[in-house]
């Protein structure tokens, strides 16, 4: 219960948290492609995002926030997908428990980079499990 809870006030607030650093910056690029243009074409700053990146310009046509939904959503299974794993795996003790929580879902780092700034890291780790 507290884990979803937790992942639905991430969500509300990666919502919420006007667009800034390379997410506002993502935006030109989803522009470029839903005008039809060339997504390999250098505006300013080199491309490396690659073709599945070019695939959220059609969450950015609905709203601009919603890609960086999927990415924060993908941070978040990816850390429960983790978490889970490391319980079994371990068959870790309370402290243990609340120690792996507060490494995966409360990492300063992960909430700046995914909520706040809105990186894809998150949605290619996915893709990696």
């Amino acid at each position: 219960m507290f884990l979803g809870l937790y992942g639905l006030v991430l969500l509300t607030w990666a919502y919420n948290i006007e667009p800034m650093h390379d997410y506002g910056l993502y935006f030109a690029h989803w522009e470029l492609v839903l005008n039809g243009g060339d997504p390999w074409q250098k505006m300013g700053a080199a491309n490396a995002y690659g073709p599945i990146y070019n695939a959220f310009s059609w969450l950015y046509a609905i709203d601009m926030q919603f890609p960086k939904l999927v990415f924060t959503a993908s941070w978040l299974f990816v850390s429960f997908y983790t978490i889970n794993a490391f319980w079994k795996l371990v068959k870790p003790t309370r402290l243990h428990k609340v120690l792996f929580i507060l490494l995966w879902l409360f990492n300063p780092f992960f909430i700046l980079s995914t909520v706040f700034y809105g990186f894809n890291d998150a949605f290619v780790a996915l893709l990696v499990f």
